[in-house]
């Protein structure tokens, strides 16, 4: 590709232009394969998320059922905002979407 036609791209989308090898999420992106050493530095950022997000929603489910002993589903299934986990009722929902193809097929909409 001519360097013009690149520059009138770049320009157009508001992307810097970079130069081989680049870093995203910390590993170095390049044509040759990576090392073992750079795959687990990836590994290691991906673990120690995992795991920040998995204890931050253990704490918070601990904490709705500390005292409390054994709860309803439905207390779960309220907001947090109302003190319940937020879960989402999967059967209801499963059930309305069937009803939407329903009313969808029923009114002979082109859009499925």
């Amino acid at each position: 590709m001519q360097d013009r036609e690149v520059q009138r791209i770049v320009d157009a989308s508001n992307f810097n232009r970079k130069e081989m090898p680049f870093r995203y999420l910390g590993i170095p992106i390049c044509s040759k394969r990576i090392s073992s050493k750079e795959c687990s530095i990836l590994a290691e950022k991906m673990t120690t998320r995992i795991k920040t997000w998995s204890a931050q929603n253990l704490s918070y489910l601990q904490y709705m059922l500390q005292g409390a002993g054994l709860i309803s589903w439905e207390s779960v299934c309220e907001s947090k905002a109302d003190g319940g986990a937020g879960f989402k009722k999967i059967a209801e929902w499963n059930v309305a979407g069937l009803f939407m193809y329903v009313w969808v097929v029923a009114n002979k909409e082109d859009n499925l």
